[in-house]
């Protein structure tokens, strides 16, 4: 399918693929062990059942940072608006049918999990069924159950912490 223009309201948009982003959520719990933010899909989305980073589409006239946060927001209520993004990945590989451009990025928050309020209660109706924060150490008990490419990222972004010595853990 080649792109091409709709008018609507008077304003032109082009059809093409879509770009979503992600962003892979850090923050150490009380023991100083480094976790992960997951949430689990719920029955509204493609994947239901599957744990995967927050992420989602980006909505017109909105940046890819501002999309990163937006839905970190609305997937988790973790509020990341005076935290820095750091740029992981660009995918534009033409994938199934969708054809998603995805965008990754990562950040460490300053709070400990266990003062982080996790809710859904911003997410479109039964897109999240559950929030939580997993250590680094047992995401690999979540390999089978993230959904594609999720557990890549995750370590992307754990490999860039620790080349910056933010973190020293070992997770063997």
């Amino acid at each position: 399918m080649k792109n091409m223009p709709v008018i609507v309201d008077e304003r032109e948009y082009w059809i093409s693929r879509s770009v979503a982003v992600s962003c892979v959520v850090f923050a150490k719990n009380n023991d100083g062990e480094l976790c992960v933010l997951i949430n689990k899909r719920g029955t509204a989305l493609f994947n239901p059942g599957k744990w995967n980073i927050p992420g989602g589409f980006i909505d017109y006239d909105e940046n890819a940072e501002q999309c990163a946060k937006r839905e970190v927001y609305e997937e988790t209520g973790v509020d990341l608006s005076n935290n820095k993004l750091t740029f992981i990945d660009v995918n534009t590989e033409p994938l199934g049918k969708r054809q998603t451009i995805a965008i990754h990025y990562y950040t460490l928050l300053d709070r400990q999990v266990e003062n982080i309020k996790l809710t859904n209660e911003f997410a479109e109706e039964n897109e999240v069924d559950d929030i939580k924060f997993v250590p680094i150490s047992k995401i690999k008990d979540y390999r089978n159950i993230l959904t594609r490419d999720q557990e890549k990222y995750i370590m992307i972004a754990y490999d860039k912490l620790n080349s910056f010595n933010i973190c020293k853990q070992n997770i063997c």
